[in-house]
């Protein structure tokens, strides 16, 4: 079984962060806003450089829902790289459950 550490993943989750503001690119950033994506919670990171981070990362449900929360669009990314599919599906089921 998998032990969740929450001080653990705050301190990664923060680490995380910090990453993707060193990565940030406002030229990227002033790209994206040409597509339609919603640049407010963009730091125009490159793929390329969000997959430097993710290698830090692993798979991690628990950090990568949190990633997913905080809105930001590369910690978005960066959680659907390491969430931990498993347990994602077994979430899910339990949501949808609830549903009925």
């Amino acid at each position: 079984m998998i032990e969740y550490n929450e001080e653990k993943n705050d301190i990664k989750y923060k680490e995380i962060l910090k990453e993707i503001i060193k990565y940030g690119n406002s030229e990227l950033k002033s790209n994206l806003k040409r597509f339609k994506i919603n640049i407010e919670k963009s730091y125009g990171v490159s793929i390329k450089d969000l997959r430097k981070i993710a290698k830090g990362i692993g798979k991690d449900h628990d950090l990568a829902m949190k990633l997913w929360d905080s809105g930001i669009r590369e910690a978005k990314i960066l959680a659907s790289i390491s969430l931990h599919i498993f347990k994602f599906k077994i979430t899910l089921r339990i949501i949808l459950l609830s549903f009925t």
